[in-house]
């Protein structure tokens, strides 16, 4: 896994043929931590979850996630340790970026997962399903964030 660059672009790859990204989350520069700057995550139809060095231009983690297509990731914005991903298996998963670990599996929907977002102060996330439903995961939930 690489990303190839122009002066404006990545072209990021896996394996052998390029991903085809369903979502891509940025982590945003300081006043995070040195190590967790300059992070993007990718989800896509590959099932996975990669979360990008764009300075090393490398694939870094790559998290083998869900049984369907990822339909959106978001990064934990107080300190970038976790990385939430949404899937089409009805799921949502807890991750942590620094090494390739769930930390929780959220389970409750019918049918997949559109969407998910996190509360600026990591206290809470809160998902969307296509099965009419949306859910408030609160910190009894949730490990990690």
């Amino acid at each position: 896994n690489r990303a190839f660059s122009s002066p404006r672009s990545f072209f990021l790859c896996g394996c052998c043929d390029p991903l085809v990204f369903s979502e891509l989350s940025w982590f945003p520069p300081s006043p995070f931590p040195l190590w967790c700057r300059f992070h993007m995550a990718t989800g896509s139809d590959d099932h996975t979850v990669k979360l990008w060095d764009l300075r090393r231009k490398d694939n870094i983690l790559t998290y083998p996630a869900h049984s369907r297509l990822i339909s959106q990731v978001r990064f934990e914005p107080v300190s970038g340790s976790t990385l939430i991903s949404a899937s089409y298996d009805a799921t949502c998963k807890v991750w942590s970026t620094r090494e390739v670990r769930l930390l929780k599996h959220l389970t409750g929907h019918e049918a997949r997962v559109m969407g998910i977002d996190v509360a600026r102060d990591s206290s809470f996330v809160l998902s969307c399903s296509h099965d009419k439903t949306f859910k408030i995961w609160g910190q009894d939930d949730l490990l990690g964030l």
